[in-house]
Order: structure tokens, then sequence, then C-alpha cells
């Protein structure tokens, strides 16, 4: 049982061979807290044939785990075991558990995840974006039942909506705290203000910006906006969620962009794409070909590196 009452943020990890007794304990006492009974508990065995098991930590000791497995059908994979620590529910563990299971998915080139679960839990699968596809008796627990939730895992990469206003602003507002020089700043600072869904549905609608997004089975899951300042045009937003970055959906956004404006074909001879690097992020713009124009820069409590891109060099 977990004894530091959650300390920290939870973390991710690949299970280790040593752990396979915490691990059963940990589901049975998961288990437990929707109400089954003892004997039933007892005959519970973990989920057969699991490829992947992930681990999630909180003050050093085990919060929850997650179990991969080749799914039934061609292009499908499955999430038969999702178990959280009954002193840490609702602390976003299962979430991340589950964002982290649909990443692996992915990069795996599955078409769905189907998450296989408890039907007492289907408000959380169905608010993570689950479809529930049926039910059936539980192999695990004898007695018990067990609920299926599929998650298409398609990427789609299309131009942006005023709808989209909303997630949006959600996902980059989360993720701009990388400029700010004080992370504690909060909505204090300018740069998030900017980021509000009232602002961004004026840049999505508006002429001077081109706005995509990357859309996973109806989710936003990233988004791609440059901004047309004649000679120059200024990638103004790309951002990925955290649990989908390395999946090269930030090369598909910026291409998505870049195309929109190199397929126009009336740009000047010596225009020019700009971004604003979070110090982080120097790396990723170089690889797209892009080089910085100066040093750091701190102004308005951001830092950045300005960097350039002659659209001549540009694809």
């Amino acid at each position: 049982m977990v004894s530091r009452k959650g300390k920290g943020k939870p973390s991710l990890r690949d299970a280790r061979s040593d752990e396979t007794g915490a691990l059963h304990e940990l589901a049975t006492r998961s288990l437990a807290w929707w109400g089954y009974d003892d004997a039933r508990l007892a005959a519970w065995q973990p989920p057969a044939a699991l490829a992947e098991i992930i681990v999630a930590e909180m003050g050093g000791e085990l919060a929850g785990w997650a179990g991969l497995r080749p799914g039934a059908k061609k292009g499908e994979l499955e999430l038969p075991a999702l178990y959280v620590d009954p002193a840490l529910m609702r602390r976003g563990i299962g979430s991340l558990l589950l964002a982290e299971a649909r990443r692996r998915a992915m990069r795996s080139g599955a078409r769905r995840l189907v998450a296989i679960g408890d039907p007492n839990a289907e408000p959380f699968f169905r608010e993570t974006g689950g479809r529930t596809v049926g039910r059936s008796a539980a192999a695990e627990l004898p007695g018990g039942e067990s609920a299926r939730f599929e998650y298409p895992l398609g990427l789609t990469i299309r131009v942006a909506e005023r709808e989209d206003a909303d997630d949006i602003s959600e996902l980059v507002g989360g993720l701009a705290v990388a400029f700010l020089r004080e992370p504690d700043a909060g909505e204090d600072a300018p740069l998030l203000r900017s980021f509000t869904p009232e602002a961004i549905a004026r840049y999505v609608t508006g002429d001077q910006y081109r706005y995509y997004v990357a859309d996973v089975g109806g989710r936003i899951v990233g988004v791609s906006a440059l901004r047309d300042d004649s000679d120059v045009f200024h990638l103004f937003h790309l951002f990925v969620a955290p649990e989908w970055q390395g999946l090269g959906i930030s090369t598909r956004l910026w291409a998505a962009v870049r195309d929109a404006v190199l397929d126009e074909g009336d740009i000047p001879p010596d225009g020019a794409f700009t971004v604003n690097s979070a110090l982080g992020a120097v790396p990723v713009y170089e690889r797209f070909g892009f080089g910085a124009t100066g040093p750091r820069v701190e102004k308005n409590g951001i830092a950045f590196v300005p960097m350039r891109l002659p659209v001549s060099t540009a694809r």
C-alpha cells in the first residue's frame, strides 16, 4: 500500500521482473475497491499474454499499472489491465497510464486500442474517448463481467475550425509554460493570456493565420499555426501533447502549414519562415532547417531563441 500519500508527480516506466507480486497485490486492492468479495479476489489471475507492462510511480512507490497485448483482430492492440491504487484514485494516474498505452499502440502501428475493464469503470473509459463495443464474462475474475472500449488511433492532420478553439487553448496554454522565465507566473503571464479560447477563435477565423490540428479519434493532440506577415511567415504555434510526442506528429504539423504557404506559389524570393523557439525546442527546429538569428532573448517574462528558415530552402 502507498505509504507516502502520493507525494510528487506520477512518473511512468516499464515493469521489472521482480515486481510480479507487488503488481498482483495492487491489482487486487484496486478490484476490492469495486466491492468484490475475498473469495473472488483470491481467485483472480492477471490477464494472460501481456507483452508490455507499464508502471506508474508516485513518491517512489507503485501507484498503478497497465498491461498491453496483441488484439484478437488485425490492427488491434488490447489493454486488458489498468489498475490504480485506491489511495491514489482521482489523481490522474489512470488517465496517464491510458494515454501512454494509446501512444504505444499508435507507435506500434495499431489502428485501434481496445481497453477491457470492469463495467463500473465505464464512465472513465467513455470520458477519455472510449466507445463501448460489448460485454462478456471476465476471464480473470470468476463470476465477474468485463466491458470492452474501443479507441480509434488514426491520425488526421486537418484545418482547424472555430469549434476547436477551446481544445486548442487548453493544449497550448498547458504547454506554453516552456517559454516562461518563471513557470509559476501562471495566468498572469501576458503570453498565456494570448491563448484564451476567445483569442484562439479570433486567430482561427482570421485571414492572417493558417491553423492546423492533429486529431486522433476526435481528440486534438497537436496544433500548428502560421501568421502571414507578407514577406515573413511566422510559426506562431507548434505544440504536441506530451503523451503523443515522439511519433512524428510535430513534423507533420509543420509540413502542413509550410506546404500551405509554398503551394500558393506567390511568395517573395527573399521570403522566410520564422519562429521564436522555446529553449528546449531549438534542436527540433534545427531538424526542420531553421537556424538561430541571434542569442537567447528575454522579453515580457518569456525566454526564446529567434530562428529563421529561407523559403527557398524550406523543402
